[in-house]
């Protein structure tokens, strides 16, 4: 298992944000962060600049630093849907992703 560190908790909010991001991907189980922009921004009708926001600190013209909570849920199951897993069902990973 890999330790990370990190250097406040807006970057942890945003690492696993873009990780989950890449994790949906195109919707049919690749993992890429490009296709998960596109497909993300499509599904919950956001811009897709907004839903890139995401995945910056809130000083570096980022968002909230993390995903809303009013789409975490539904992307989290989503992408474990997706990859056919309960990965991100683990409740302290939805506190990490919120509280960070």
């Amino acid at each position: 298992m890999q330790v990370l560190i990190w250097d406040n908790k807006m970057t942890k909010k945003t690492v696993l944000a873009r990780e989950l991001i890449a994790r949906i991907g195109d919707g049919q189980g690749e993992i890429n962060f490009t296709s998960g922009i596109k497909t993300v921004s499509a599904e919950v009708q956001l811009n897709a600049s907004q839903v890139y926001r995401w995945t910056y600190p809130k000083g570096k013209k980022g968002g909230t630093g993390g995903i809303p909570c009013e789409y975490l849920s539904r992307l989290v199951i989503w992408a474990d849907e997706i990859h056919q897993t309960t990965l991100y069902h683990d409740s302290d990973y939805i506190w990490e992703m919120i509280d960070g």
